[in-house]
């Protein structure tokens, strides 16, 4: 009974079939078998005893059309936290969302139109996703990923020494200032490069007598830990390290323009109250009758009170 519910439930997966196999697979096996798959997938399915993320799964009308949502260059905002119960629900639909843009993205020519960009603010907490697997090849397959990170360590914690190297070495970075961790600062000190710095020697006079020459890091790790805010050292493949301004989104021209040219918005007049009309009664208490002629009584006339 069990095993038909839950065949009859997963009509609405993508690939029916092979969960219908894997279920009855499952339910094959021995108990202690059992209960040591079930132990470890409860952490992930912890989320469905949270009422809010679990009024996530909704009805089969309110379910997201992924393939649609792409084709459509859709917007999808994910808000979460670093909570143990909500993180694999808010795991699973970008997983979800970057497997079928691969999948899209190999049935037409290996890459995807439109585009895709996936904006991962603290990942390594909210959203931590495969992402020393997906650095490989989503940015040939037209998907473009962003993600948020407070250190080196955070990542390394996450994805390990290996999978951190991987999405570093596969990423341009942006550091931006307040670093205090001494290992952060030599290695993006070191990536800053190194120029020809030229000191003077003067004589008691102050003239100049001599100078050398010596090689300085172009940002030291002074330098990188006090930037100014919203300026950020860019470490691109290809180009010398240099200094950036980031500018907050709503400050941007695009989108001031774009507000500029929305429409208004508009609230609905407030009605106004008929004018009192002489002869018309006015308010009396129990034992003062009204005065003048009475009121007519309103008349329904097709839906509206005349």
């Amino acid at each position: 009974m069990i095993l038909t519910r839950i065949a009859g439930s997963l009509d609405r997966s993508p690939q029916p079939e092979i969960f219908r196999e894997v279920a009855r697979g499952f339910f094959a096996t021995n108990d202690r078998t059992q209960t040591a798959i079930t132990a470890s997938i409860r952490p992930a399915l912890a989320w469905l005893t949270d009422t809010a993320a679990a009024s996530a799964e909704g009805t089969d009308e309110a379910m997201l059309d992924v393939e649609a949502f792409l084709a459509d260059a859709g917007t999808l905002y994910l808000l979460g936290a670093e909570d143990a119960i909500v993180a694999p629900l808010v795991t699973a639909l970008t997983a979800e969302i970057a497997r079928t843009a691969r999948r899209i993205a190999s049935d037409h020519g290996g890459r995807l139109d439109p585009p895709l960009t996936l904006a991962l603010d603290e990942a390594a907490l909210i959203c931590p996703v495969p992402l020393d697997r997906w650095t490989a090849d989503m940015g040939g397959r037209n998907v473009t990923i962003h993600i948020g990170a407070q250190s080196r360590a955070q990542l390394r914690q996450r994805w390990g020494e290996v999978g951190a190297a991987i999405v570093n070495n596969a990423s341009t970075i942006l550091v931006f200032g307040g670093m205090r961790d001494p290992d952060d600062l030599r290695a993006f000190e070191a990536l800053s490069g190194e120029r020809e710095d030229i000191t003077y020697t003067r004589d008691r006079d102050g003239q100049i007598t001599g100078s050398t020459t010596k090689r300085v890091p172009v940002l030291t790790a002074a330098q990188l830990a006090n930037l100014p805010a919203r300026r950020v050292m860019v470490v691109r493949r290809g180009i010398p390290a240099s200094i950036g301004r980031v500018q907050l989104a709503w400050q941007r021209r695009t989108v001031r323009r774009a507000l500029r040219h929305q429409p208004p918005t508009t609230t609905a007049p407030r009605q106004r109250q008929p004018p009192k009309q002489p002869g018309w009664p006015t308010a009396a208490g129990p034992d003062q009758p009204s005065t003048g002629s009475p009121r007519p009584e309103p008349t329904l006339v097709e839906g509206a009170a005349q």
